[in-house]
């Protein structure tokens, strides 16, 4: 006997298991149903993610802008030690 019978017995066997116990499918369905359901949801808070580190980092850069212009350059020249 070579390698494809052996396949095609080993095949055979385990359509015929799941002939006789439908739950195992109904499991197994469930299981690829459950794994395709991560990944995309996996996908979607990758991008998610992308867009709201962007905005984070755009918000930061408009209040770090609008704080520098809030005090006058001669006012932050007296606070800083001289170097």
């Amino acid at each position: 006997m070579g390698p494809i019978d052996d396949t095609g017995k080993a095949i055979g066997s385990i359509l015929s298991t799941m002939r006789d116990q439908p739950l195992a499918i109904a499991m197994m369905l469930t299981n690829v149903a459950l794994l395709v359901y991560l990944f995309v949801n996996d996908a979607n808070l990758a991008t998610l993610r992308k867009s709201f580190i962007e905005l984070t980092t755009k918000e930061r850069q408009t209040t770090q802008e609008l704080l520098a212009k809030c005090v006058d350059a001669e006012v932050l020249k007296n606070l800083l030690p001289p170097r």
